[in-house]
């Protein structure tokens, strides 16, 4: 999957704080497809005292990628190819609501 060069107009509904090893984890990508998402951020968080690689993910992109890993890597190598931002949040919406019982 292709970084995504674009500037990023995605309005996501909040973000978490991961290690990048427990984003990789729980998306089931790549080291760089986890920081190509559109609204990750790279950081290193410290505590007690030890340095850890994490991001600032979309709560929702893992979310969506907890009920469907291959899903959210789908959408997001269709982002990469030239989606919209509006695509890519409707499509990760699209999978948190099929993995919800109806009302």
């Amino acid at each position: 999957m292709p970084p995504f060069p674009r500037r990023v107009t995605t309005r996501w509904a909040g973000f978490s704080v991961v290690s990048l090893q427990e984003a990789r984890k729980l998306t089931g990508l790549t080291s760089q497809q986890v920081l190509a998402v559109p609204g990750v951020e790279r950081m290193t968080r410290i505590q007690d005292g030890v340095e850890e690689e994490a991001v600032r993910i979309p709560a929702e992109v893992l979310e969506a990628a907890v009920q469907d890993k291959q899903a959210v890597a789908d959408a997001l190598a269709d982002y990469g190819n030239g989606g919209s931002d509006a695509e890519l949040r409707a499509r990760i919406r699209e999978i948190i609501d099929a993995g919800k019982p109806a009302p």
